[in-house]
This record gives C-alpha cells, structure tokens and sequence, in this order.
C-alpha cells in the first residue's frame, strides 16, 4: 500500500486564494482611499482651527498690552503652507507666535482645498471665511473651524 504524503497546496488552490484576496482588494481600496481623504480633510480642519485659536489668543495679548492690532487673515489652499497675514502688526512677531506653538510651517494634507481665507475682525471679534469647501469627495467645509 502506498500512502500519499502531500506537504503542500496544489496550483488550484493558490490560484483560488489568489483570487479571492484581488476582490477583497478591489472591493475594499475605493473605501480605503474615500477613508484617507476624510481623514486628510478633518486633520485640515483641525489644524486651520489652531491657527484660529492662534490668531485669538494673538490679538487678546496684544490688546491686553496696550497695542494697536488690524485685522488678521488665516490663509490656505491645496497642499500648501497654512499662514497668517495681518495689518497693524508685524510678520516677525505672527512668526514668533507659530513657532512658540509649534505650528509653523503646517501645510493641508488635502490637495483638495481651493485658495482660501478666513479674516478675524478686531473690532467685531469675529471672524469671515471665504472659498472654504473642498473639491474631493467627501466634501467637508473648513467652514466648521470658525463656529
């Protein structure tokens, strides 16, 4: 009597897991890749909004000693450098502030954000956001780093 002593898989059955694994993968990449992104888009959302709180804290030390401060500006766009531009006051000092919060330098993840700006009023305390929607699926608002 022969015993057969198969130590393997046969060609069949690699191919059938093969094929198995190229769908679970086609099925699951697109949601992967929509996932990525909204993960991009929110960490945006994040980061502008500690910029906003930046540019808050910025314009209330200012004033508590004394000094003139103008409207400030968050600006970003697609994958770029997020900054802040103002009136009344100087980029070296909008500079020392980013780093002391270790904050300059932050770019968008998303390359999906048009040019966009968010102006915070030092007369009203308030702030207007301008061209602040994304392109990429899912569309999220930058909008929600202002409320």
């Amino acid at each position: 009597m022969k015993k057969n002593m198969n130590k393997g898989f046969s060609l069949v059955e690699l191919i059938i897991v093969i094929a198995i694994m190229a769908v679970l993968v086609g099925v699951l990449a697109p949601q992967f890749i929509k996932y990525v992104e909204s993960s991009r888009q929110s960490t945006d959302i994040d980061n502008v909004a500690e910029f906003k709180s930046a540019v808050e804290a910025y314009v209330a030390d200012e004033m508590a000693e004394g000094h003139a401060v103008g409207d400030l500006t968050v600006n970003w766009g697609g994958a770029t450098t997020i900054t802040i531009t103002g009136t009344g006051c100087t980029t070296h000092t909008i500079s020392g502030m980013l780093q002391d919060l270790g904050i300059e330098g932050t770019k968008t993840k998303s390359d999906g954000w048009n040019t966009g700006s968010a102006t915070y009023s030092t007369s009203t305390y308030k702030w207007t956001c301008a061209s602040s929607v994304n392109t990429k699926k899912p569309c999220k608002d930058m909008q929600k780093a202002f409320e």
